[in-house]
């Protein structure tokens, strides 16, 4: 529990999971805004559930992050039982909860035990693929939303498009997730020697969970009729998969990685040609992954998928747009920018600017404050 008497706003963010344990877009949105805040007399915990831990409370960047055991999953969505306990010994009088949504236990925590508390809800994303579960969620998810304060969507092409978000539009504001700018962060961690052979070669880039909506299969079809080098980087439960699909389709111009470091991630992003971001489904909420490769000014490759992909790469603008699921569409455009480098260099200067004006770390944090500030004020 933090116990910060300089800090006049206290913030508890409730996600599934975080860093080190899992190393995706939302628990960097969380990290960020901790970081970037807490010279502001804002003080944060953090709750998550965690396998096997044995410690309640670690202190991860100096944010205190409370972990309660996880003991399984329904479908993807953790619970556990200890998660009541912990979340009532964090939570304080005038605590403002930070839900980053959806995420049915966290939203359950604030339904039974914050409701004398202002709730701020990210909302990353609609279900996908659970139609038959999303049945019963549904009813309770509504619930929660009419209760909460206030909605982030974190694009407005997002909000405009999901059909929950529209349902709640009275209460729903936007802010665009921001990155910090790693690109000429120097790495700790030691670098394999394969990264190292990379790095020197030319090569179109993934980057991100080997998952069923990231659109990997398109890509190893475009592969075919691409003509250049692939590298998929990225450990998830894909890996095998494609792994077997490479081998028995003798896909030669693809090098498939597992998870990497931070140090290898940065210089694979940091010396590609381009990044692909292939995704098929509104899973694919926002891509931060785009931000971090157009902080790096590279060109970008994705998917129209009616979300926050289509705001920040714009086609013939920061790179080139295509349908999802064609593999054909695909290739043409990795083809285009591998035999283009007055056009990728171009489309790179564009999408550095676009993220230094609308999508840094300090721009988002500094929304993120308003917000806490204005409920803080309904508080006392």
């Amino acid at each position: 529990m933090t116990n910060d008497k300089k800090s006049n706003i206290h913030v508890i963010h409730l996600f599934k999971s975080y860093a080190p344990e899992t190393f995706g877009g939302i628990e960097t949105v969380i990290k960020t805004i901790c970081l970037f805040l807490k010279e502001k007399k804002i003080s944060f915990d953090v709750h998550v559930l965690a396998k096997n831990t044995q410690k309640k409370t670690v202190y991860i960047d100096g944010t205190p992050v409370t972990k309660s055991k996880r003991l399984g999953y329904i479908a993807t969505t953790p619970f556990s039982l200890s998660a009541f306990y912990d979340f009532c010994r964090v939570i304080k009088e005038k605590s403002i909860i930070h839900v980053h949504s959806p995420y049915p236990l966290g939203e359950l925590l604030c339904v039974l035990f914050a409701r004398n508390h202002k709730v701020i809800v990210t909302y990353h994303s609609d279900i996908v693929n659970y139609e038959f579960l999303y049945l019963f969620y549904k009813p309770f998810q509504h619930y929660f939303l009419s209760k909460a304060d206030v909605i982030i969507a974190t694009s407005e092409k997002y909000k405009e498009s999901s059909h929950v978000l529209r349902k709640f539009a009275s209460k729903v504001h936007v802010i665009p997730i921001g990155i910090q700018d790693e690109s000429q962060k120097k790495g700790s961690d030691k670098v394999s020697r394969k990264i190292k052979e990379l790095i020197q070669s030319e090569y179109i880039l993934f980057q991100g969970g080997l998952r069923k909506y990231k659109g990997l299969r398109v890509l190893l079809e475009a592969a075919k009729t691409t003509r250049g080098h692939i590298v998929i980087s990225g450990g998830g439960p894909l890996l095998s998969t494609l792994q077997k699909i490479i081998k028995s389709q003798s896909i030669k111009n693809v090098t498939l990685l597992d998870a990497v470091s931070d140090t290898e991630k940065n210089l694979l992003l940091s010396n590609c040609l381009a990044l692909v971001l292939p995704s098929t489904m509104r899973s694919e909420a926002f891509g931060i992954v785009l931000l971090e490769a157009a902080s790096r000014s590279k060109a970008l490759i994705s998917t129209s998928l009616d979300t926050g992909t289509d705001v920040i790469n714009q086609h013939l603008k920061t790179g080139l747009v295509v349908p999802k699921e064609s593999p054909e569409e695909l290739s043409y455009a990795m083809n285009k920018l591998i035999e283009d480098p007055a056009l990728r260099a171009e489309m790179g200067k564009q999408a550095r600017n676009l993220y230094l004006e609308h999508y840094t770390a300090q721009h988002m944090a500094e929304q993120y404050k308003s917000y806490y500030e204005a409920l803080q004020q309904q508080h006392n």
